[in-house]
């Protein structure tokens, strides 16, 4: 292997130097000056400094990212659009360099735009909602930094900045959810969101910790020897433009290969290939050999790949609410409503569709892999309709249609289309966010209208006749579920059926995708029948109430119905204007959002001739989603429109089927499956381990330290009666020989002299018997 030259056809262009970090300074300082100055300057100025301080800084960071997208990254051509800024090398351990860089390409871009776009709206309508919160320097801090993390994760050049992002919009999440911790509901949802998440952290971390093992054990020839880390110089370097196709370069690159966290050298590196030494070969042959290494290794029997992905779609699960751990993201809504349209619009619940999507060349790798998260998207999309078709909180019907949206962009994962995945993101975000800031408008007129300000305001049975009070929204709110239930012209219509039609046509998929289809097709259906079901409910299904429009009453009132149209403007025209079908042009015309991503997903695979799919299929499966999207339009008006003439009806069915309801409504047991697999233990474990600390370890513990206070007090026992004992007596004894001694000094000089001679006579006797 090692004799044969290496091509770069498929290897990463250099790009070109950027001041990435803007985009990250603009709204970590609004955190900041809201944190800090905004106490200060509200005693003066009053509340409102705080909004303005991060509204500005969501417009630089907007500004900043359409001046380098358009003034840099438009410009260049299609392989070659990629923006990065290096901007510290943290540290090099056993030849891993790890650094602290950012990288723009179109991937990473339309991310940037979506969540500064969606974000700055967002702050806009926040300003407005948030308007009597005493709170509100916190609030807007955590919500800038909120973006901050964000656009450092997808930002990032390798896993490290990435997971510093991907850990701060975890904890952004946990202090925005519960940011009324006053209330032991927030407090709740806050705690569970972020213990789902740490399970799923856990499992991204091991993924990373398996990944550098894996590249350890990749032998090559480097820098001349063989060796495991080093570099590789190709035959060429990446593919440029030549006469309208691609054709590998002539320049010569060095590749690192080895154990490595910088993406660009994990693609690269997997992407390297062989070529032969015939000249007749003028291609390259498809054969990578890290690839090849990585696909033979194997963990407890299974393929080394598809644990690791597996992994790392575990990691994403946790941040993208999918199964097994999408419990969380339904109560989450205890948290302000611009909390929840960021959370679910721009940035928390889209870092795992990102993540796997930026590594969708390793997923390549493993049909299995791309096979399972195939299987849970399509689980998760139905789980999530059903479950938000019986809920009766306004919000939590939303949260569980985030769930399944999700559910469909993971399904393009699996398919191998990430563009199409990317794409259902962006129309997901601009829809999602209008529902979400539209709920919160009907919330605020719900509570005015009766004077419940508690949770009650958001529950759809209280609403309803609320069309004359809020015509505008009504009309944002019906764009935006047109969007998500799929109809025609919607941009919900365009992406979806991207992702229906790259599952049709997938042939990286170990099973048959005809079941995936079928299951898919029934959660268009439910999708279009419970966002219709919440729109005739809020607006409709009872008497017109009497009033005047809630919508223009004030500056606050007026910034709110404005964010919520430009949303829904962007629901409607985003679909058509960025991902128009080909077989709706004349010259078949690929999407502009598919041309402009479709590169940094281009060469995951060695080989791979895409099936030419007839048009008439495509027409089919577009004319099927119209109907299934019209279908649950159809059914939500007949069963919805005049809830109370439907009322008794519907009434006898949920009787009838009330075990099933309320199964739906706990979205199918999440919280008791937790509860019996892993609260429940979890808590015996624990009641064990506190039953074994007082029983045996404690009882030890006192055993120990009763003897050593016996030891004690016999220690002082000896000490006092044997030890002192000695010492008095020696000392009386002293004592009583100085008296007695003392009795000699009498002063008479008879006595003296009768001492002397004793004591002379004493000494000739002595000498005496020692000299015989």
């Amino acid at each position: 292997m090692g004799s044969l030259p290496y091509s770069g056809a498929w290897l990463t262009t250099d790009g070109i130097e950027a001041s990435l970090g803007l985009l990250l300074l603009f709204p970590l300082l609004g955190a900041l000056a809201c944190a800090i100055l905004g106490p200060l300057l509200a005693r003066k100025f009053g509340g409102r400094v705080a909004p303005i301080l991060a509204s500005v800084a969501m417009v630089a960071t907007l500004i900043t990212a359409v001046v380098l997208i358009g003034g840099d990254l438009l410009y260049a051509d299609d392989r070659e659009r990629r923006l990065h800024q290096e901007l510290w090398t943290l540290f090099s351990v056993a030849g891993v360099r790890v650094t602290f860089g950012l990288v723009m390409d179109p991937l990473a871009a339309v991310m940037v735009l979506l969540v500064t776009g969606l974000g700055t709206l967002i702050h806009v309508y926040a300003a407005a909602y948030m308007d009597d919160e005493p709170a509100r320097p916190r609030f807007f801090a955590f919500l800038n930094l909120f973006v901050f993390s964000m656009l450092l994760l997808v930002l990032a050049s390798g896993f490290i900045p990435l997971f510093f992002g991907w850990e701060g919009i975890g904890a952004c999440s946990y202090f925005l959810i519960g940011f009324w911790y006053r209330r032991d509901v927030a407090v709740a949802a806050a705690t569970k969101a972020f213990i789902v998440n740490r399970v799923g952290d856990g499992a991204f971390l091991l993924a990373i910790a398996l990944l550098l093992w894996g590249l350890g054990g990749i032998q090559m020839v480097t820098a001349g020897a063989a060796g495991q880390l080093g570099t590789v110089t190709t035959l060429e370097g990446p593919l440029v433009r030549t006469g309208g196709e691609l054709q590998p370069g002539v320049d010569r690159l060095k590749i690192p290969v080895g154990p490595t966290l910088d993406f660009r050298e994990l693609r690269d590196e997997l992407r390297l290939e062989m070529r032969p030494h015939t000249a007749d070969a003028p291609r390259p042959v498809n054969f990578r050999p890290a690839a090849y290494l990585l696909f033979r290794k194997k963990i407890a029997g299974m393929p080394f790949l598809f644990v690791v992905c597996v992994l790392l779609f575990l990691g994403a699960a946790g941040k993208s609410a999918q199964i097994p751990l999408y419990a969380w993201l339904p109560d989450a809504m205890a948290g302000p409503t611009p909390v929840s349209a960021l959370i679910h619009a721009a940035t928390l619940v889209t870092a795992g569709v990102y993540l796997l999507a930026r590594l969708s060349f390793l997923f390549a790798l493993s049909p299995g892999a791309l096979t399972f998260v195939a299987i849970m998207g399509t689980a998760t999309a139905f789980i999530g309709a059903t479950a938000a078709l019986v809920q009766t909180d306004l919000k939590r019907v939303l949260a569980y249609s985030t769930v399944s949206q999700l559910g469909y962009m993971f399904v393009a994962i699996g398919a191998g289309a990430g563009s199409a995945g990317l794409f259902h993101v962006v129309t997901h975000g601009f829809f999602k966010a209008c529902l979400f800031l539209a709920a919160g408008i009907v919330i605020h007129t719900v509570a005015s209208v009766t004077g419940d300000a508690t949770s009650d305001a958001q529950d759809l049975r209280g609403m309803g006749g609320l069309a004359p009070l809020l015509p505008w929204t009504r009309r944002a709110y019906f764009c935006a579920a047109a969007a998500l239930a799929g109809l025609p012209i919607a941009s919900g219509f365009f992406s979806k059926d991207q992702i229906l039609l790259a599952l049709a046509t997938s042939d990286r998929l170990s099973i048959s995708a005809s079941a995936l289809l079928v299951v898919l097709a029934v959660t268009s259906f439910l999708t279009a029948l419970y966002a219709f079901r919440s729109y005739y409910l809020i607006f409709f299904a009872r008497s017109p109430r009497p009033g005047h429009a809630h919508e223009g009453h004030g500056m606050s009132a007026r910034l709110m119905t404005g964010s919520v149209l430009a949303l829904a403007l962007g629901a409607v025209v985003v679909g058509p204007l960025l991902g128009w079908p080909h077989n709706w042009t004349a010259g078949h015309v690929a999407p502009l959002f598919e041309r402009f991503v479709g590169p940094v997903f281009e060469g995951n695979w060695p080989t791979r001739a895409v099936p030419e799919l007839p048009v008439t299929v495509e027409w089919g499966m577009q004319a099927g989603g119209i109907v299934l999207a019209l279908l649950g339009f159809a059914a939500a008006r007949a069963l919805y429109r005049d809830a109370e003439a439907t009322a008794p009806a519907r009434r006898r069915l949920a009787e009838r089927f009330a075990g099933v309801v309320g199964f739906l409504s706990s979205g199918w047991g999440a919280d008791g499956v937790y509860r019996a697999l892993v609260v429940t233990p979890a808590l015996a474990l624990a009641r064990a381990a506190s039953w074994f600390d007082r029983q045996v370890f404690d009882r030890a513990v006192n055993a120990v330290a009763s003897g050593g206070v016996g030891l004690a007090r016999a220690a002082g026992t000896f000490d006092k009666r044997g030890v002192d004992g000695v010492v008095d007596g020696v000392s009386g004894a002293v004592i009583a020989a100085g008296r007695r001694s003392a009795r000699l000094q009498n002063g008479r000089i008879n006595s003296y002299v009768l001492g002397i001679a004793a004591g002379v006579a004493a000494l000739v006797v002595l000498a005496y018997f020692l000299g015989t």
